[in-house]
């Protein structure tokens, strides 16, 4: 390319043509980023009017960016034989890709705040549990962006050597993602609990088919809430913020609602049974008649109970989340809270057991 260009004439040596060849494909990348940032618009500003369907193309695109960080590497190279860095152009310029994906993301996220304390207020007074459905998505959305964020740094982090990073980490805004989350960390957690409390209520509703097949003793919604409310933890779990207090709140409000949730999930199949007729009239002259219907909900009580309720001291990490509390206040008076929950759990077993 360059001893074409020289024979082209168009610059006097090798030198000059080397730094306008760097300076018209820095230009072209940083034109590239303003069309691309151009041609999706998304506007935050408006704090009564933030529209589901523009937070879900924005999480696409971020999405989208997120995932191209798995070829960043080979675009890295193929510019260095330009002596261009791909990640400092297109990351750590101003009015770089990340200037205007922080600029965007912070807006979003000032702009959410309220939008959830409008959505976090139950719709139904007689039922607490019942939110606007908006919470749970929102929620959901917001974690992905975090979790979309939280890649991109990782691995442009990864891909820069030590020295590279530790150089240039200063300009590059994104990095202050965790900051960003935090006043709006607790409505996501809000999220996973109202998600939780809608997946134990459907529950019972899910269970009016007749299981056709004579030797199963148990309901399908047992294992299917058991197991996304497990997924849910984890997920939650799988969450790498920083700040321990966030932990530890969403240790105390999981473990409550789940509590909470099994033993109304109990009592709601025991009611459900007993309205219509499942129950064997009993007198002191007559043996009790186990009906399979009877067997089914001892079953489904019972695998709630055992795989998720006794599991939440493993699921949530109560361990691992009150020693860190202990460590960072330096106090042993966070121990009290693990006790608490423990016994909060015992007293829902014994209510399950007690329908």
């Amino acid at each position: 390319t360059i001893d074409t260009l020289l024979q082209l004439k168009i610059c006097s040596n090798e030198a000059t043509i080397k730094t306008h060849l760097e300076e018209t494909i820095k230009t072209r990348l940083q034109t590239d980023i303003n069309d691309l940032f151009s041609v999706h618009s998304f506007v935050f500003n408006d704090k009564n009017d933030i529209r589901l369907n523009t937070v879900r193309e924005f999480l696409e695109f971020v999405k989208k960016l997120a995932e191209s960080m798995s070829i960043i590497n080979e675009y890295q190279q193929l510019f260095s034989s330009f002596n261009i860095s791909y990640i400092k152009t297109c990351f750590f310029e101003t009015n770089s890709a990340d200037d205007r994906l922080a600029e965007l993301t912070r807006c979003l996220l000032k702009n959410m705040i309220e939008h959830f304390q409008v959505v976090l207020k139950p719709t139904v007074k007689a039922t607490p549990s019942i939110y606007d459905p908006n919470l749970i998505e929102n929620s959901r959305l917001l974690l992905n962006l975090y979790v979309y964020l939280q890649k991109i740094i990782t691995s442009l982090r990864d891909i820069l050597e030590t020295r590279d990073w530790q150089i240039n980490a200063f300009k590059f805004q994104l990095i202050e993602y965790h900051q960003w989350f935090s006043p709006i960390m607790i409505f996501v957690l809000e999220g996973f609990a109202a998600c939780i409390r809608q997946v134990m209520e459907r529950a019972v509703e899910d269970d009016n088919e007749i299981i056709p097949d004579e030797n199963i003793l148990h309901s399908q919604s047992p294992i299917a809430v058991t197991c996304i409310c497990i997924k849910l933890c984890q997920e939650w779990g799988s969450i790498d913020y920083p700040d321990i207090n966030i932990h530890y709140t969403a240790l105390i409000k999981l473990t409550k609602t789940i509590c909470e949730q099994c033993q109304l999930y109990a009592r709601r199949k025991a009611h459900k049974l007993s309205e219509n007729k499942y129950f064997t009239d009993l007198n002191p002259t007559q043996s009790f008649n186990v009906s399979k219907k009877l067997c089914i909900l001892v079953n489904d009580i019972e695998y709630v109970k055992r795989n998720l309720l006794l599991s939440l001291p493993d699921l949530l990490n109560f361990s691992a989340v009150i020693n860190k509390m202990n460590e960072n206040y330096d106090s042993t008076g966070f121990q009290q809270t693990k006790v608490t929950l423990e016994r909060l759990i015992a007293t829902a077993e014994h209510d399950m057991d007690d329908v």
